[in-house]
């Protein structure tokens, strides 16, 4: 069977996750897709989520063929992630601990159904990324304008329409710098609003499952930093920071008259624009959810006596029979196989674990690959920022690689997420294995204007850490010196 990747995040997710969306194709997929579409084949492996070729062309094609669904299923997905949110919010105010077995084991099984629908969505913003920007691309082509012109509109275009959870902390946490340059708060006040800040937006240093609050030490650090600055200066950041919305809105509002654009065509800028912001919205709810889940999934752990590590390389169904029969040895010995490296696999809705030597047979053949990646010494992708920046590589393969980024250094990664953002601002430029115009590192460049070669598939095995390289985003070409 040949596959067709859709994301890579360096490291294997959590199978909770991984399950979730595979028994969200089995179970849920076809009340809000199709059953022509419906995805049958899926796996994760070496970091990797794929599904088959055959199921990436005829979902595609569906995409392709009927657009007005384009907007319905991302507004069915953003509605479930609210509902979502709204009951692991739920979660975290009950006392877990003084409910029974029974109570508690209710408690997951609504929790794994709401998880299980919002991930059958998972991986659709990949399908649409692969061919609506350049729909809208063609739009302004019709216009015979030249291609900085078109670059720019792109650029406009490809910006978030609203807030997401980091601007709004970024925005909180510049208000609270405000306060305390103008001696509005004294020392406990700033001690307690620290640790609310941290209680709302903790979160962003984690990654789903996995990770840490940001910490007080941190927050105070960034604090610190910031009162360097005059009020006067922080009050103006802050105000460019919330306007930039505003205005990017009122100059997208004005395409339509000044482009002479049809209501279909605008109509399709603005979805394009709706399911950017829905994506990385989204994305950052999957992790939110899972830190307000993380108390019940400690509880369940705390109560059958295993690590929280191994409860999320469980699957909905070990877990939903946790609370029905004892844990066995042989699935424990099992879940300890996970942990030291598997393949999840789903084929024709039957799934599958491989762990042990099975596992290492298709380690040994991907290896293989990987090695042969390492002598190269140029990679192309998509641009998803026009600029040109040369530096010294740093990989990021995990949050852990955040705190070690230097200033000035070439971001790669295999992709990036919410959590980049501290190494990212530190960045001269931006280089990604996977993504395209809706992905989040094409997304932040943007933000940022800093150059960002994306889709290159390869980047992370062909650069090493200390590698000084040539990123020509102008050109979509990343060159090793």
């Amino acid at each position: 069977m040949k596959w067709t990747q859709l994301t890579k995040k360096g490291e294997d997710l959590p199978l909770l996750i991984v399950d979730a969306a595979a028994n969200g194709f089995i179970r849920y997929f076809t009340i809000f897709h199709d059953e022509k579409t419906k995805i049958r084949n899926y796996r994760q492996a070496f970091g990797i989520r794929s599904i088959s070729e055959d199921d990436f062309l005829k979902y595609l094609q569906m995409y392709k063929n009927n657009e007005t669904k384009i907007k319905k299923w991302t507004d069915d997905w953003v509605d479930k992630f609210k509902n979502f949110k709204i009951y692991v919010e739920k979660i975290n105010g009950l006392d877990l601990k003084n409910k029974t077995n029974s109570q508690l084991g209710r408690i997951f099984k609504e929790y794994s159904e709401y998880y299980i629908k919002v991930c059958s969505y998972a991986y659709d913003y990949h399908f649409i990324g692969s061919f609506y920007p350049d729909k809208i691309i063609t739009i302004f082509e019709k216009r015979e304008l030249g291609l900085d012109k078109i670059n720019s509109l792109m650029g406009l275009v490809l910006t978030l329409e609203k807030p997401i959870f980091i601007n709004k902390e970024e925005f909180a946490f510049l208000n609270l710098a405000i306060k305390v340059k103008q001696k509005k708060l004294n020392e406990d006040l700033i001690k307690k609003q620290l640790k609310q800040h941290r209680e709302k937006y903790g979160f962003l240093g984690m990654y789903l499952h996995e990770g840490e609050l940001i910490s007080l030490d941190v927050y105070q650090k960034r604090l610190n930093k910031l009162l360097k600055k005059s009020s006067g200066a922080l009050s103006r950041n802050l105000f460019e920071k919330k306007n930039k919305f505003k205005k990017n809105l009122i100059a997208i509002n004005q395409l339509k008259s000044e482009l002479k654009l049809s209501d279909l065509e605008f109509r399709n800028i603005k979805t394009l624009r709706y399911v950017l912001f829905s994506s990385i919205y989204c994305d950052e709810l999957y992790t939110y959810c899972a830190y307000r889940a993380k108390l019940l999934l400690q509880e369940i752990s705390r109560r059958y006596g295993f690590a929280y590590r191994q409860l999320i390389n469980m699957t909905h169904a070990e877990i939903q029979n946790l609370f029905k029969e004892n844990l066995s040895n042989e699935l424990l010995a099992k879940i300890n196989g996970r942990l030291s490296g598997s393949m999840y696999l789903l084929k024709n809705n039957q799934v599958k674990i491989l762990i042990g030597e099975k596992f290492k047979k298709y380690l040994k053949s991907h290896r293989q690959k990987l090695n042969k990646l390492k002598t190269a010494k140029l990679v192309r992708g998509e641009s998803a920022c026009l600029g040109r920046a040369k530096g010294r590589v740093q990989l990021i393969k995990k949050i852990e690689d955040i705190k070690k980024f230097k200033h000035g250094s070439i971001l790669i990664a295999t992709t990036t997420i919410p959590q980049y953002l501290p190494a990212m601002k530190k960045a001269r430029a931006f280089v990604t294995d996977e993504g395209g115009l809706l992905s989040h590192a094409a997304i932040m460049s943007r933000e940022f204007k800093k150059p960002c070669v994306i889709g290159t598939k390869i980047a992370t095995e062909v650069f090493q850490d200390g590698d000084i390289v040539d990123v020509d985003a102008n050109k979509g070409i990343v060159k090793k010196l």
